[in-house]
């Protein structure tokens, strides 16, 4: 009997080290290739790696070689994520992996690319976070992006650079729906660009445009809608992970061809609130360059 179950404790033990041995996290070697935004190697930039949930051990720190490759080993029990800089280069940082799940250990690749913008030519910048109550409903505003105000008389604003239209019909607090549009001149007008916001855990840039904004490609108008409805989800037609490069006062020559304008990126969302005042509140923030012979997006002295 004694030798009966010895035996059945040999066996457990057996099968409890079998269990513990298949929950084991594998260790991984994690490459990364930094290449910059025209596709070459980005070599000697430095690199910091982590793995939450594995202190110091799960730190690499280290440069790229010649080919803007760097690689370290890590025990997969967390999110991966990563530091890649260089002077010359915007830093970009985030998470490269959001951690194991029950069925997965590790990352689905074991070599990610990383994008480090180069700095071209950064210029003062006009920043403005923008706070106003629409001064009606259903009728054009006119706003200003150089004063970052309504168009007199109901603000500070000399030149009308866009037209703002807004909607709304608040039912409840949990029933109501709010519109704005955004109306712009000719050769003036908005290009869509979509990256990262600063709050999303995703690997981003610190320069989230593009270093120049484009010569065409702008629309004239820009839709805004936000919704909510018992039992619906929340709708909203832009995110913080939409962008807009912006295009005013243009000045064109004989043959139609803007040759200067003032242009700026407007960062993540347009908020519209309707609950909290008789018309529409707008909050955005927008980098606008006040020299209207350069097409830059880069701020100088960030």
């Amino acid at each position: 009997m004694r030798s009966e179950l010895r035996v059945a404790r040999v066996i457990l033990s057996l099968a409890l080290c079998g269990v513990a041995g298949a929950a084991e996290w594998r260790t991984e070697k994690i490459g990364v290739r930094v290449v910059d935004d025209a596709g070459q190697p980005v070599g000697g930039a430095s690199i910091g790696m982590g793995v939450t949930g594995s202190g110091p051990k799960g730190i690499a720190r280290g440069f790229t070689d010649t080919n803007g490759l760097f690689a370290a080993g890590f025990t997969m029990v967390g999110s991966l994520y990563l530091r890649a800089e260089k002077p010359g280069y915007y830093r970009t940082s985030g998470e490269l992996w959001d951690g194991p799940s029950s069925t997965e250990r590790a990352p689905p690749t074991n070599q990610y690319t990383v994008v480090l913008k180069r700095i071209v030519n950064p210029v003062p910048m006009v920043v403005r976070d923008i706070a106003a109550i629409m001064p009606s409903l259903g009728k054009p505003c006119a706003f200003d992006f150089l004063a970052g105000d309504w168009v007199a008389p109901h603000g500070t604003g000399v030149v009308a650079d866009c037209t703002m239209v807004g909607w709304k019909d608040v039912k409840g607090s949990r029933n109501w729906d709010w519109k704005c549009q955004l109306l712009f001149r000719d050769n003036s007008g908005v290009a869509h660009h979509r990256a990262p916001g600063r709050s999303s855990l995703t690997i981003r840039s610190d320069h989230v445009p593009p270093q120049e904004a484009p010569a065409e490609g702008y629309d004239r108008s820009l839709a805004l809608e936000e919704s909510f409805h018992t039992g619906v989800s929340r709708y909203e037609s832009a995110g913080p992970n939409d962008h807009w490069i912006f295009r005013v006062r243009p000045v064109t020559n004989l043959e139609g061809r803007v040759v200067s304008a003032h242009v700026g990126w407007i960062e993540g969302a347009i908020r519209l609130e309707g609950r909290t005042s008789e018309t529409l509140w707008l909050g955005f923030r927008y980098h606008l360059n006040p020299d209207p012979h350069s097409r830059s997006l880069e701020p100088k002295g960030r």
